[in-house]
Order: structure tokens, then C-alpha cells, then sequence
């Protein structure tokens, strides 16, 4: 970057083609307009050949439009003109004039060749060149044979053809050689600048998102913080209040009623630790200090050792678990990660039964996606809730069909996991009629 940058700020001590070839036509278009002032009136009063006359009016007003066509931005176009135009005039002026190709007319061809090779790219300027020096030669043999224009005594001879021929080709060649180091150095000027405009962009927009990346990252501090300072308020009071009751009261209490506090002291724990556990879990994988490690592995597996996990808690409710998936399924996932979100979704699915229900859970494996499927037919969530499922700044908490509690931000785990492996989370839910949690993973 730093080379770039260098080589693009040192390019601005070269003068830019454009810029140069556009005050060159404006330039000589001006003097050249100026110059046939005076011939004009020569040809006009004095000499009265009027087929020079017309060449030259006709010149002359070509010039004023070239100046014009190069003011109005169009230099590519005045330059093209100008250079054909000048050749047209010259050749006109060789064969009208009285003496022919003579001396100073000469010298206007190597002058056109120098002028051309400043302001045409390479490729036109040797086609140019070509079709100049063929057109002159061709020009001076007819005119010795006396097929065109005058023939006086003092006619040109081929030995002044032959010398002005090597003339316009050393000159041909000297400037192509001249200014291809120039336009190198311009193509590179261009090709430099882009390419630096082109990094500039890509820079600016790699700033752009990583301020986007940082506000949301801020964003998602503050609501994170505004979920614990909410989620450990209220339980903490609770705990300060069996506490300090159980300090300031014990003497007074029966054993049946400390032994109340204390379990109700042991449950709140509980729950703030489960709540503590999600939060640790969901801020480790936001900054990425889970190790992710998908590879091939069994999710049938998975599954039953999760269903293992809340075998009790369903035979408290006395609620069955059905696990329809088939063995041997296997499919690139992490089975840390996907543990997590089993679990979140079966302890949901128990917490929202009804007793003496069922939980189905089911992994289906077409090509290379997997679909892992967890149904129950408790409360179902309600309309107003739907979209508040997957959003930090939105989490919430229902109790089950048995009062039982949750952090809120189990669904939310779940969800940043599968995105993580590049898959979606979806649910169709009907109150009292159940849930259904679908997870698509991909390969």
C-alpha cells in the first residue's frame, strides 16, 4: 500500500496526456487560424488562384470547429480531426499550388508526424504514419510523371523523393520512440490510480463494516447488560429478602418453615445459576472462545444422550420421549455446539407439556442438509411472542404447565449456534396445541 500510495503521488509531477493534447489543439488550432489569414489574403487580392482560396477557407473554418469540438470536452475527437485535417490541407495545397511539392511545403509533413505522435496512441500513429509516407511518395512519383500538377523545369527529382522519404521515416520512427516511454509512463499513471482508487474503495468499505461491526457489538453490550442487571434483579431481591429473613427471624421460625426458606433459597439459586450458565455460554460463543470444531459424527447419538439428560425431569411430568431418528445417521456438525441446542430445545418441550404427554424428536438427513425436528403438545407460544424468540433485546421468559421458569435466552443460544453452522432456525407453534422447533444445518 505504502508502494502505491508513493508511486500514485509521485505520478502527479507528470503532466496528464489530456490534459496536454487538449491545450496543444486549442494552441495550434489558433495559430494555424492566425496563419492562413495572411495567405487568404495573398491568394484572394494579389495571386486570385481560387482553388487555393477554397482549400484554404475551407481549412480555416475546420480549425474554428476543431477549437471548438476540443472547449467542449471532445479532445479525442478535435485531435482526430486536426491531424487528417492538416494532411487533407497540405496535400491540397501540394497539388493546386503553382510549384508543386517544393522545399518549405515539405517541411509541414515531418512537423505533422511530430505532431501526431504527441497526441494519437501508438497503434494510430503508425497507421497514420504509413498512410502518410505511401500518400507522399505515391503523391511526388505521379507528379515527376506528369500525371498531376505542373511540371517546370526545376521539377523534383527521385533522389529528393528517395531523401525526403528517409526524412519522414527517421522522423516516423524517432518519434514513436520518443514518446512510447511517455505513454508508458501514463498507462502506468492510469493503471496506478485505479488500482490505488480501487484499494481506497475496498478500504473504505472494510472501515464501513467494521463500524457497523462495532456499533452492533456496543449495541449488543448494552442490551446484554440491560438482560443481566433485569434477569438477576429480581431473583437477588428475593434471595436478600429469605435471607434476611431467615437472619433477623430464625429464632421465631418453626423447623417447617426454615426448612421452606431453605429450599425456596436453594431453587432460587438454582435458577440463577442456570441463568448465569446461558449467559456464560452466549457470550463465550459471541466472542468466539468456543472452539468450533465440526466433523463427522453421529446425531443419533447426540440425540439419545440428550434425551438421557431430562429423563427424569419428563418422568416427573410423566411425559414421554420419542426419539425418531434413525441410527448411524451421520453429518459434519459440532457436537459440543449442537449438544447445547438439543438440549435447550428438549427442556423447552418438557417445560411447555402438558403431563402424561409426548415429545417427539426426529433428525432427517437428504443429501447435504439436516433437518432436526423437536415437537411437543403443550402451550404453544402465542401470536405476540413469535417474533421476540431470537433477539437479545427482546428475550423473555414464560413459566411451563408446572410454574417452572427460564432464563430467556436459551432460544437465543440456540439460534447463534445454528447460524454458526451456516444453517436457520424456524418454528410453527399454536397455542395450546404445541410447538414444533425445526433446525437445518448444511454441508
Amino acid at each position: 500500500m505504502r508502494k502505491m500510495t508513493k508511486e500514485f503521488l509521485e505520478s502527479f509531477d507528470k503532466i496528464d496526456l489530456q490534459v496536454r493534447t487538449s491545450s496543444y489543439i486549442s494552441t495550434i488550432s489558433i495559430i494555424l487560424m492566425a496563419s492562413l489569414i495572411i495567405p487568404l489574403f495573398n491568394i484572394s487580392i494579389m495571386f486570385f488562384n481560387y482553388n487555393i482560396l477554397i482549400v484554404v477557407i475551407i481549412e480555416f473554418f475546420i480549425l474554428l470547429a476543431i477549437f471548438t469540438i476540443n472547449r467542449a470536452g471532445e479532445t479525442s475527437i478535435a485531435a482526430n480531426i486536426l491531424v487528417y485535417s492538416i494532411l487533407l490541407f497540405t496535400f491540397a495545397l501540394f497539388y493546386f499550388s503553382q510549384f508543386g511539392i517544393r522545399d518549405v511545403y515539405i517541411l509541414i509533413l515531418p512537423v505533422l508526424l511530430i505532431f501526431t505522435g504527441i497526441v494519437i496512441d501508438k497503434k494510430k500513429y503508425i497507421i497514420f504514419s504509413i498512410i502518410l509516407i505511401f500518400l507522399f511518395t505515391g503523391y511526388t512519383i505521379f507528379e515527376i510523371l506528369g500525371i498531376i500538377g505542373n511540371t517546370p523545369p526545376n521539377k523534383i527529382s527521385f533522389t529528393s523523393i528517395i531523401n525526403s522519404v528517409i526524412i519522414l521515416i527517421i522522423t516516423a520512427v524517432g518519434v514513436y520512440f520518443l514518446t512510447n516511454d511517455l505513454r508508458n509512463s501514463i498507462d502506468k499513471l492510469k493503471k496506478t490510480a485505479l488500482e490505488f482508487f480501487e484499494y481506497q474503495k475496498k478500504t473504505q468499505l472494510k472501515l464501513i463494516e467494521s463500524e457497523k461491526k462495532l456499533q452492533d457489538l456496543n449495541s449488543t453490550k448494552d442490551i446484554f447488560l440491560s438482560v443481566v442487571a433485569h434477569d438477576l434483579k429480581s431473583p437477588f431481591q428475593g434471595l436478600l429478602g429469605i435471607s434476611n429473613l431467615l437472619s433477623t427471624e430464625f429464632e421465631s421460625f418453626t423447623k417447617k418453615e426454615i426448612k421452606e426458606s431453605i429450599d425456596n433459597l436453594s431453587e432460587s439459586l438454582k435458577k440463577q445459576y442456570l441463568l448465569l450458565e446461558d449467559l456464560l455460554q452466549w457470550g463465550r460463543l459471541q466472542r468466539g472462545t468456543i472452539p468450533f470444531e465440526p466433523k463427522k459424527d453421529d446425531i443419533f447419538e447426540v440425540i439419545s444422550e440428550s434425551i438421557q439428560v431430562f429423563a427424569q425431569s419428563a418422568v416427573s411430568k410423566n411425559i414421554t420421549i420419542l426419539n425418531h431418528s434413525t441410527p448411524e445417521t451421520f453429518f459434519v456438525f459440532d457436537r459440543y455446539l449442537i449438544s447445547i441446542v438439543l438440549r435447550n430445545l428438549l427442556s423447552n418441550a418438557i417445560k411447555f407439556s402438558f403431563p402424561d404427554s409426548v415429545v417427539l424428536i426426529a433428525a432427517e438427513l437428504k443429501e447435504n442438509k439436516l433437518t432436526i425436528k423437536v415437537k411437543d403438545t403443550g402451550k404453544g407460544i402465542e401470536s405476540k411472542y413469535r417474533d421476540r424468540l431470537f433477539k437479545l433485546d427482546s428475550t423473555f421468559s414464560t413459566t411451563g404447565t408446572k410454574n417452572e421458569t427460564g432464563t430467556g435466552l436459551g432460544l437465543l443460544l440456540c439460534h447463534d449456534i445454528i447460524i454458526k453452522h451456516k444453517g436457520k432456525i424456524s418454528f410453527i407453534s399454536a397455542p395450546g396445541k404445541g410447538s414444533e422447533f425445526v433446525c437445518s444445518i448444511y454441508n
